[in-house]
């Protein structure tokens, strides 16, 4: 008998070491970089805040590849789509006007679907004209295999996702799935963070960090103080631009930190840096947001 107690106290102590050993792993799906766009209303009247001409960042290749993200989940895993399928896509129209030199915006101000996904290489004849937004939507649909029907709702769940859970308060511009602030919203926040971004105060520091690789997203969240109002109501920021997100592609070679950017960009920006646009229409040109900028959100490829 009292062998049997001794045995079965001996039992009850180990389970009680092996209790006090485990730890609780904390969720970290909602780390630093992930900020609610809910934070940046720009209700609030700040200094203004000049930013220095930087020098330029260090390109110089990393001795080696950064470390494979923890986070294995990626933004074209959400729309199904190969990453290799993409570039190849680009790459095809590097050298041609099929994009390059398509006209900025929506010339009738209806900015939807029909008005901003229109390439020279499709309506060279009938009003082309691309957003920011279309020209990456109009990429991730013309690179799906066929999907375009499929990927373009997965765009517009994008926006429905936003709207469901609240995830853009005051929403500014157009509520549908050109509006890139949908975007950055669920980049950072759908399923608590489960696709791959990573945060940069700065355009230097990103391209500093080495990790970006052609074809990876870049976001532009803007500083959403409001310095007044233009003609339409729109508030502008310090400098007089209109205040607006951005997104496009990286275009620089893996890992290089090279200033290269493939977007749809606006004309008439004053201050550094967003007057390095090269005009109103889509180009590769040096990173640049249209308006001052709270931070830079990249949103690799896997």
């Amino acid at each position: 008998m009292k062998i049997r107690i001794m045995l079965l106290v001996s039992a009850v102590i180990i389970v009680l070491c092996m209790i006090s050993c485990t730890r609780d792993y904390a969720d970290i799906s909602e780390g630093a970089s992930r900020t609610a766009l809910t934070e940046y209303e720009g209700t609030e009247k700040k200094e203004p805040k000049t930013e220095a001409v930087a020098s330029e960042p260090d390109t110089t290749r990393a001795e080696t590849d950064p470390v494979p993200p923890d986070n294995d989940y990626y933004v074209n895993d959400y729309f199904g789509i190969e990453r290799n399928d993409i570039i190849a896509w680009l790459k095809s129209h590097e050298n041609d006007d099929y994009y390059l030199g398509t006209p900025y915006g929506d010339e009738k101000y209806e900015f939807n679907t029909n008005s901003c996904m229109r390439p020279n290489g499709r309506f060279r004849d009938n009003d082309p004209h691309m957003t920011c937004t279309g020209f990456v939507l109009d990429v991730l649909m013309q690179s799906s295999g066929g999907r375009a029907e499929e990927v373009h709702e997965l765009a517009v769940n994008i926006m429905n996702q936003c709207e469901w859970n609240c995830w853009v308060n005051d929403l500014p511009y157009f509520i549908n799935e050109m509006n890139a602030y949908y975007w950055g919203a669920f980049f950072e926040r759908y399923e608590d963070g489960l696709i791959k971004t990573e945060k940069f105060g700065t355009i230097s520091e990103m391209l500093s960090s080495h990790t970006l690789k052609k074809g990876d997203l870049i976001f532009f969240m803007p500083d959403r103080t409001e310095y007044g109002y233009d003609s339409n109501g729109d508030p502008y920021d310090e400098f007089g631009n209109i205040i607006d997100c951005h997104i496009g592609f990286y275009w620089g070679d893996d890992y290089s930190g090279e200033d290269l950017f493939w977007h749809s960009a606006s004309d008439g920006l004053i201050g550094y840096p967003m007057n390095l646009t090269k005009g109103a229409f889509n180009q590769i040109s040096r990173i640049c947001p249209p308006s001052v900028y709270d931070y830079v959100l990249v949103i690799p490829l896997g």
